[in-house]
């Protein structure tokens, strides 16, 4: 299952890559999550500029990446993870203005996965609520 993200459940991310670091939402945006991987939006310009990250993603590419898992009814983020990762995709005609890459996650440590599939339980359980409650 690959979790949209919406208002109380958010993800923000720090990816390195070939040196470099990039940030969410300034670099890129998180569309979804699940405990093999992560689906990136990358705008191809930042500022009015090329964004440096949309040029150098390329499929096979290995990058690591800092997660930081929030439910927005608590103080602080439910979870920090830090995993490798290898860029398993690269859509570059996703949209005019972004591509869209598919990250797998290569070596999520078993608390890692734990806390991410409590964190999608929970936003999965809140979203079937708000839809029950549309009926």
């Amino acid at each position: 299952f690959r979790l949209p993200l919406n208002e109380n459940y958010i993800i923000k991310a720090k990816i390195a890559h070939k040196n470099i670091k990039y940030a969410s939402p300034d670099d890129f945006f998180i569309r979804d999550i699940s405990v093999t991987g992560i689906g990136l939006v990358i705008p191809r310009k930042k500022k009015k500029a090329p964004n440096p990250l949309a040029a150098a993603i390329k499929t096979g590419e290995k990058l690591v990446a800092g997660i930081i898992l929030i439910d927005m009814k608590l103080d602080k983020p439910v979870d920090i993870i830090t995993v490798k990762a290898q860029v398993t995709r690269v859509d570059m005609k996703y949209s005019d203005t972004s591509i869209l890459a598919g990250v797998n996650f290569l070596n999520l440590k078993q608390n890692a996965e734990s806390s991410l599939h409590k964190f999608i339980h929970q936003a999965q359980i809140e979203t079937l609520k708000k839809l029950s409650r549309l009926d």
